[in-house]
């Protein structure tokens, strides 16, 4: 039976190159987005999503890619934008895990969290704070679903080449020249990241964070 990946944020830089990645490893890709009528932040969209992946076959595989982004300082941020990440970034990915746990028999779900859940930053604050949560959130669910033979890891992403970081940085050429690597991150890199954590090769690792950043954050 062809194994199923379920895509969260797949219209996205990093996600639509998960989804491709897949597709090409010989999953039965069911993708999610907003911009597809999934809003990962209701309960119904969650449920209806991870509902068509099982109707579709043995769910061995969930990648949760969805994300927004906020800068500004803490004392500038208003509860509504702290408010709107935190519910996308860390209760879509309790939604989505939730989820997830319930319909899987085994295999593995990868969080995309950020170089920003391992060190905050200034400016990022809502950012930070929402994948530091995700982070906590993949941590506990390694431990509770390992008996089971579920896998939970993240991938902490640095500057990858993507709208997102088009749009928030303020200078990426100074930005990537900061990297040590010499060059900002590619989505199919975070893929591939991604496919490695999924498979066989990957059967013991659970409960990981894996930085991919070119070493910036070194």
């Amino acid at each position: 039976m062809t194994p199923v990946c379920v895509v969260t944020g797949s219209s996205g830089g990093i996600g639509s190159a998960i989804a491709e990645r897949f597709v090409r490893d010989g999953y039965l890709v069911e993708a999610g987005d907003v911009e597809t009528g999934c809003d990962v932040t209701s309960e119904r969209h969650v449920q209806a999503l991870f509902d068509r992946a099982a109707h579709r076959g043995d769910v061995t595989a969930v990648v949760l890619a969805h994300g927004v982004a906020a800068r500004g300082a803490i004392d500038e941020t208003p509860t509504a934008e702290w408010e709107r990440v935190l519910a996308v970034n860390a209760t879509g990915s309790f939604l989505c895990a939730r989820a997830a746990v319930r319909i899987m028999r085994q295999g593995s779900i990868v969080f995309l969290a950020s170089q920003a859940g391992r060190k905050g930053a200034a400016g990022w604050g809502a950012y930070a704070a929402s994948k530091f949560a995700v982070i906590g959130l993949m941590e506990s669910l390694a431990q509770e679903q390992a008996p089971r033979g579920i896998r939970a890891n993240a991938i902490c992403p640095g500057s990858i080449e993507t709208s997102m970081l088009r749009t928030t940085a303020d200078d990426p050429d100074r930005l990537r020249d900061a990297i040590p690597i010499g060059r900002f991150g590619k989505p199919a890199e975070v893929a591939a990241l991604a496919a490695f954590l999924c498979s066989d090769e990957a059967a013991y690792m659970s409960g990981a964070s894996l930085v991919i950043d070119g070493a910036e954050l070194s």
